[in-house]
């Protein structure tokens, strides 16, 4: 289920796509990435927050290289 983030500004959230579940479509959600290194990994909170936030930029950025692939 995903929850609400607090990894700054949301806005970022109309560039990716939805994420499927069992029970139906939601957003997707870093937080969710952000909570799963800290129990599973060893790296601190600030290197967590910094490799969700890479994590996020590569999946905006492959979305909008894909999209635009297709257009043209």
């Amino acid at each position: 289920m995903a929850s609400k983030t607090t990894l700054g500004n949301s806005k970022f959230k109309r560039f990716l796509p939805l994420v499927y579940i069992r029970s139906g479509k939601v957003e997707f959600d870093p937080g969710c990435i952000y909570r799963s290194l800290l129990p599973e990994t060893d790296i601190s909170e600030e290197d967590a927050l910094r490799v969700t936030k890479k994590v996020t930029r590569v999946l905006i950025n492959h979305l909008f290289f894909y999209t635009f692939q297709n257009l043209y």
